[in-house]
């Protein structure tokens, strides 16, 4: 299993992901951000988060573009982490 809280604990808030993120344009929400799923995934690992529909739908919803990881400072790698969320739901 991945260590989604150490990535997680690792982005630093910079907000460099977001003007670059594909589906933060559509929605416009921090929650469907690059941190945003960061930090769903963080919760997630620490067993505060249910990987329920809703989850989901939210992991989902990521184009898997790696956008985000091009420009993140720290390397963080954001799509690869969601999909192994997406498995993990499966």
């Amino acid at each position: 299993m991945f260590k989604f809280n150490v990535t997680s604990d690792a982005c630093v808030k910079c907000g460099k992901c977001i003007p670059v993120c594909t589906i933060h344009e559509v929605n416009r929400d921090e929650v469907t951000s690059p941190r945003g799923f960061l930090d769903l995934l963080g919760a997630y690992q620490r067993g505060e988060l249910e990987l329920d529909k809703n989850a989901k739908d939210i992991f989902e919803s990521c184009f898997l573009c790696t956008n985000c990881v091009d420009v993140c400072p720290n390397d963080l790698p954001v799509d690869m982490l969601i999909e192994q969320a997406r498995n993990d739901i499966r």
